[in-house]
């Protein structure tokens, strides 16, 4: 997203510039104007009204896409395309898209065989497999990407565009140029297969039956001879059909497996982490959003579920935009409590259309529904009712039918930043190609000299100044993230100054980002503890004001983020052992984390592990028994009542505790074995007696 900033600078200075050359406003009044207009409105209300107006503007932190910043930046983009580039280039456009996607295809697909050329690059060529990655890179490829699933969706977007160019004669392409869209949609589509992904085969499959009954619509009204696409269409088809005959996919076997069924154990083990019935210890917990599966339909339906209880909460305009990761835990389900990504943060409703209904409310909602299907609209009336070249048709029936793919698969999950640029793109696309180019001629620029005025000088001068400004905040962002993430990593690894340091230059560089401030106070308490057991006594007093200050700022610049909360109870029972009056504070602020997500099992837990310390029993008690309410296979809070039983004389029920745990959730838990053992020779002893 910093990147995308930053061509958007340097192509904002570009496009004034000309303006100031030419000394004439250069932009061109699209299709979508009015719903453009309309969407970013929408986008801005929501950010106003916002429960946390600096993330909506500039996005949730890691992500960045879809604040207002970002969204103000794909339609400059647009605007910049559809105003400075003559449809003649659209083909040297598509081209290096396609260019582009053969690179990203030669980086992913090699992960499938256990060759990821990232590796190569981290250990500086030494080693060329997967060892780099904790991820399983070979069971699912992501490229250059950061997840599956989101090198499927551009994929799938940019595979019905290569299709179409491939069969038709845009511009009269040559022989090597209809090969190199071949290879491209074939090599995408290989992708596809390694990515295994569900939600990008069903885009895909959707995409594909809609381009063919265009394709055949076409046909029958004669915009095409059927002999001149079968050839290249056939090839395609062959290579597709090839490539799912040797691999597989996620949905179907492999020839391989279909003539051996016996040797199905690769395609069992490739599953395996979605296997439910897989132990603990072979399979271990991960995100089932990321992954898929039967297991992953269970939760996406249970945050859609919340998702819509936001919506309830925020009807009009939303929580404000791209605050799903504060407004959630207000509304999220108590049966989120029973899954396996129960203490998870989700930043997104993982569907677009519900979180942007969550985020934005209904009317940023109908805003969105109305940019895509106003492109879909204008795109079908081009294909079916204009007088058209077949090739313009054909080209605009991939434009859409790659929309259509890539909202499918945001349907089940969310949009990134290439693809957003894509879509934002073929928008740009569908307006270069409904007209005809004409060229505008301004009589009094045609007539003066080339010679620029002093005033133009000074207004180039200002541009590229506010340019270079623009260019430097950019920059900005980008060392202030490197340096908080380089900290991070060095205060794992005990580098401890070092560290410090960089989370310090973080700060410096981005003071209103909290994130920073919450890493920094955490450290600082875990330090003030090291330097009380040293029997510095002064430094320690010091390091706990310096985490209690930071933890203020944090919620001072962020009081709607859960984590921070967290963080900061964390903060007071570290450092309550320095002062135990400070458990006091860590309650105070679990019970505001609680106000703020009320169904989280795990800070209930936890502050009933805190009034517990404080002397409140009693209290403790009663909260404990809610969390195991709210997520009855609470294995620690089932044995911290045990344990609770056993100290008010009840071994009856602490046993009772124990066997639940045996039975229900972990059954070879020996510890826990182990005092159900005790506990009953005590009682049998007891008997005995």
């Amino acid at each position: 997203m910093i990147l995308t900033y930053a061509i958007m600078a340097v192509v904002g200075c570009l496009w004034l510039c000309r303006m100031i050359a030419e000394e004439r406003v250069i932009f061109r009044r699209t299709y979508l104007d009015l719903p453009i207009a309309l969407f970013v409105i929408s986008q801005l209300i929501s950010t106003v009204t916002s429960i946390h107006p600096y993330t909506s503007f500039f996005g949730y932190y890691t992500r960045f896409h879809g604040g207002l910043l970002s969204i103000l930046t794909y339609v400059l983009l647009y605007y910049a395309v559809t105003s400075n580039v003559p449809r003649t280039q659209v083909p040297r456009l598509l081209l290096s898209t396609c260019l582009a996607a053969i690179g990203v295809s030669l980086y992913a697909i090699p992960e499938h065989f256990g060759r990821s050329p990232s590796c190569l690059l981290i250990t500086g060529g030494q080693e060329f497999d997967v060892a780099c990655w904790v991820q399983d890179v070979k069971n699912r490829v992501f490229g250059p990407f950061g997840q599956p699933n989101w090198l499927a969706a551009y994929a799938i977007t940019i595979i019905p565009v290569t299709v179409a160019l491939s069969i038709g004669s845009w511009n009269q392409l040559k022989a090597w140029q209809k090969s190199l869209y071949i290879v491209c949609s074939s090599g995408l589509f290989l992708t596809l297969i390694f990515t295994r992904s569900r939600s990008g085969l069903l885009g895909l499959a959707v995409a594909g039956g809609l381009f063919i009954a265009g394709l055949m619509g076409l046909w029958l009204k004669k915009r095409f001879n059927l002999s001149a696409v079968i050839a290249p269409l056939g090839i395609t088809a062959v290579l597709f059909l090839t490539s799912m005959g040797i691999f597989g996919t996620i949905s179907t076997p492999s020839l391989s497996q279909l003539l051996t069924p016996s040797s199905s154990a690769p395609a069992e083990s490739a599953e395996s982490l979605e296997n439910p019935e897989i132990p603990a210890e072979a399979a271990p917990v991960v995100n089932r959003l990321d992954e898929g599966g039967t297991q992953s339909s269970e939760i996406r339906q249970i945050v859609w579920s919340g998702a819509v209880e936001v919506a309830k909460r925020y009807p009009l305009f939303g929580s404000g935009v791209e605050t799903f990761a504060y407004s959630y835990y207000q509304d999220r389900p108590a049966v989120h409590n029973l899954v396996s990504e129960w203490d998870f943060l989700y930043n997104k409703a993982h569907n677009e259309f519900l979180n942007y209904l969550a985020t934005t409310g209904i009317v940023g909602l109908s805003t969105y529904c109305l940019l895509l299907g106003w492109f879909l609209y204008k795109g079908i009336r081009l294909v079916f009712c204009e007088q058209h070249s077949a090739q313009t048709q054909l080209l605009v029936l991939g434009l859409i039918t790659g929309v259509i793919a890539l909202t499918v698969s945001n349907a089940l999950g969310f949009s990134t930043v290439m693809v957003t640029i894509l879509l934002f793109l073929y928008f740009a696309l569908l307006e270069l190609l409904r007209k005809p180019e004409t060229k505008v001629v301004d009589t009094k620029t045609a007539n003066k000299t080339q010679e620029l005025q002093g005033t133009q000088y000074f207004g180039l001068s200002l541009t590229g100044i506010v340019a270079l400004y623009s260019l430097w905040s950019i920059l900005t962002m980008w060392t202030s993230d490197h340096a908080y993430a380089h900290g991070k990593l060095l205060l794992r690894s005990g580098q401890t100054t070092m560290g410090l340091d960089q989370l310090e230059m973080a700060i410096v560089q981005s003071p209103s980002e909290a994130l920073y401030y919450d890493e920094l106070g955490s450290t600082y308490a875990a330090l003030a503890v090291e330097y009380a057991n040293q029997n510095e006594a002064t430094i320690a007093g010091q390091l706990a004001q310096a985490a209690i200050l930071n933890s203020d700022k944090a919620l001072e610049l962020n009081p709607r983020h859960l984590n921070f909360h967290k963080t900061r109870a964390r903060i007071f029972i570290t450092l309550a052992q320095l002062r135990p009056e400070w458990l006091q504070n860590a309650a105070e602020a679990l019970q505001t984390a609680l106000a703020l997500a009320p169904t989280d099992a795990k800070v209930m837990y936890n502050l009933a592990l805190v009034q517990s310390a404080l002397g409140d029993e009693t209290t403790g008690f009663e909260t404990l028994k809610k969390s195991i309410e709210l997520k009855p296979n609470y294995e620690s809070a089932r044995a911290e009542l045990a344990k609770y039983y056993e100290t008010v004389g009840q071994p009856a029920l602490a046993a009772e505790q124990y066997r639940y745990i045996l039975e229900y959730i972990t059954p070879s838990n020996q510890l826990i074995q182990q005092k159900l053992q005790q506990l009953e020779a005590s009682q049998s002893g007891s008997l005995n007696q």
